[in-house]
């Protein structure tokens, strides 16, 4: 996986002119959590490299920084220490105002908050792990958390041509570079950014969460054993965005989640509208996400509902938000 990032993927053939002592003291006063300077410092000598461990130690020290870094595994993903290293090179220092080191801050800082909360320690893997599934039931329980949304999903964009439902376009979300309200500013590619989409989804972290109402009597379900990503949550919804709306639907979704979209003003001509939002696809073209908050629970987890605000020329005069895609 880091074949394309040479340079760190060992650390520098120099050696150190600092004392051991000295090194090995800076090494551990750098906070768990911040896993972008253990990064860096690992791959400054070889000597400072050695004491992060053997491959068994390494193994587990680079997991427990990405887990207080709010850093999660993908179902591709074979190794946390690969996580660590690619995450930082390609992403760590991001220029992205909710990427890089601004987002990694921010997730370290919820998961703080959600340690001191409710008593979750994020080396025991999502706050759900060791749940009963029976016990899923009682999520409104006295001490049990209301996972917190990952606000970087207010950030993301999804082409507004349709596309097969059976096409996965790897280039299909966006991340928003510039204005919430201006279609045009989409243009980056949230695959390129691996500190978004490796996020944790929530704070706390958990393994389940469910959408309710996303389409009438059509359940989001979104589950992972290690916990759950913004990447997951984003793959889930790509797999019903281009699913042809029944009216009984649409008309559900406008008066629900999209409610937004015809409340500031009217549109020119409605049946165009309904034409244009026939798919999940075509509503989320002309908002973005607002949040998500707590309605119940069941055996498979929490549920959400979802909300989106209207982007401001999105009704009546939406302009193309496909752009030309590119990285950092």
């Amino acid at each position: 996986m880091l074949s394309h990032y040479a340079d760190y993927t060992s650390p520098r053939q120099t050696e150190c002119k600092l004392p051991n002592e000295l090194l090995l003291l800076v090494k551990e006063h750098i906070p768990l959590a911040d896993l972008r300077t253990h990064v860096c410092y690992y791959h400054t000598c070889k000597t400072i490299a050695s004491f992060y461990g053997d491959n068994s130690q390494q193994a587990e020290f680079w997991r427990r920084s990405c887990s207080f870094a709010g850093i999660g595994w993908l179902k591709a993903d074979s190794s946390w220490k690969e996580i660590a290293f690619e995450t930082i090179a390609r992403d760590g220092f991001c220029s992205h105002p909710r990427c890089g080191g601004a987002l990694l801050d921010w997730n370290t800082k919820q998961i703080q908050l959600a340690m001191c909360k409710y008593n979750w320690d994020p080396e025991d893997g999502a706050w759900d792990a060791m749940l009963d599934p029976e016990d899923a039931i009682e999520w409104t329980l006295p001490g049990y958390p209301i996972p917190v949304f990952n606000p970087i999903f207010q950030d993301i964009k999804f082409k507004s041509e349709h596309l097969p439902p059976w096409y996965h376009d790897p280039y299909d979300a966006k991340f928003r570079v510039d204005d919430p309200d201006a279609p045009l500013t989409y243009v980056r590619q949230l695959s390129a950014h691996p500190v978004a989409i490796r996020s944790f989804a929530t704070f706390p972290s958990v393994r389940r969460v469910n959408f309710h109402a996303i389409t009438l009597g059509h359940e989001h379900r979104f589950q992972s054993l290690m916990g759950l990503t913004v990447w997951d949550i984003v793959r889930g919804f790509q797999n019903d965005l281009d699913r042809e709306l029944s009216i009984t639907e649409l008309l559900n979704l406008l008066s629900g989640p999209f409610a937004d979209i015809f409340r500031r003003e009217s549109s020119s001509d409605f049946v165009d509208d309904l034409e244009r939002f026939s798919t999940l696809r075509g509503l989320w073209s002309a908002t973005r996400w607002e949040g998500a908050y707590f309605l119940t629970s069941n055996g498979e987890g929490p549920i959400f509902m979802p909300t989106f605000l209207r982007l401001s020329r999105a009704v009546g005069n939406i302009t193309d938000t496909t752009g030309t895609l590119e990285s950092d």
